[in-house]
């Protein structure tokens, strides 16, 4: 009988087009990881008031849901955003995925 998969979920900023494929070859060793992804609109990246409205809570709970519903047993944010938002606000995405 096989072993059941573990399942990892990742939510991916939608304008990162390398985020998948470096996480499958990251994980390529290990056959019994299967990898779930979302995206998080985010389509740029600056000083303007729109810029970190785009990782609003509300946008990281839905994306974080969409992974619960596939079932993952942990959910990875595989961006940057706190390089340039802070360590509190990367907290607070913890808390809510």
């Amino acid at each position: 009988m096989a072993t059941a998969r573990k399942r990892l979920g990742v939510i991916v900023p939608s304008s990162n087009t390398i985020a998948e494929e470096g996480t499958l070859a990251a994980l390529a060793h290990d056959s019994g990881i299967a990898v779930h992804f979302t995206r998080l609109r985010v389509v740029a990246i600056g000083d303007g008031a729109d810029s970190p409205a785009q990782f609003d809570e509300a946008h990281f709970a839905a994306a974080a849901n969409l992974l619960a519903d596939a079932g993952v047993g942990m959910i990875l944010w595989s961006g940057t955003a706190a390089s340039w938002l802070g360590w509190q606000a990367d907290r607070r995405v913890t808390g809510i995925i």
